[in-house]
């Protein structure tokens, strides 16, 4: 990582951290309360302008000063504990809880450098340009939304719809035939039939 601009870094609670002024860290806890400024004496590295001096272990005369801007908790960390043969699951959840610090200046001896007025001003119309963005891209989704409610709502009222029956035309039902098939005998006739041949 190349950095063009001042910096320094520095150890805190065994973690080394960038500082650059202007800029937002986030810290282990510190028992500081909000809006107190801290100094940071354990700097390893600094660099203003020109200059770059690296400690051995620390840099002499060095320092960084901060505000304290809020304490927060980061996100969850979901784990899981498993035992082989005993059934022994466990599902456990940790939020590490950080200092979020403001770059006031660096420091090393009569050299100073300060947090720049102009990033407040950028940062404002970042925070403008995103709530543009923002705002159009809502508008964008508001409209896909109604695309695909629509076309859902279309799709429900077909499925609700019963469709048209096709006009189908009223066959005239046919009287039935006086023609007597060979099948259907009456007993009458068979009775006539055995009557005949027993005559003769």
């Amino acid at each position: 990582m190349i950095i063009k601009d001042n910096y320094a870094i520095a150890e805190h609670d065994r973690t080394q951290y960038v500082f650059m002024p202007g800029q937002m860290v986030d810290v282990e806890l510190l028992k500081v309360r909000e809006g107190e400024k801290v100094e940071i004496d354990k700097v390893v590295l600094i660099k203003i302008g020109d200059k770059l001096e690296i400690g051995q272990p620390h840099v002499k005369k060095a320092k960084i000063t901060c505000t304290v801007v809020l304490h927060g908790r980061d996100k969850k960390i979901e784990g899981f504990k498993y035992e082989a043969k005993s059934r022994h699951r466990k599902n456990f959840g940790h939020k590490q809880h950080f200092t979020r610090l403001k770059v006031d200046s660096i420091e090393l001896g009569e050299n100073k450098v300060l947090a720049e007025a102009k990033t407040t001003a950028t940062k404002g119309k970042k925070k403008k340009v995103a709530k543009k963005r923002a705002s159009t891209s809502r508008s964008k989704i508001l409209k896909k939304m109604t695309k695909t409610t629509s076309k859902k709502i279309v799709k429900k009222i077909a499925k609700k719809v019963p469709a048209k029956k096709s006009a189908t035309r009223k066959v005239a039902k046919k009287a039935p035939s006086k023609r007597v098939s060979k099948r259907k005998v009456t007993k009458k006739a068979i009775k006539k039939s055995t009557e005949k041949a027993t005559k003769k």
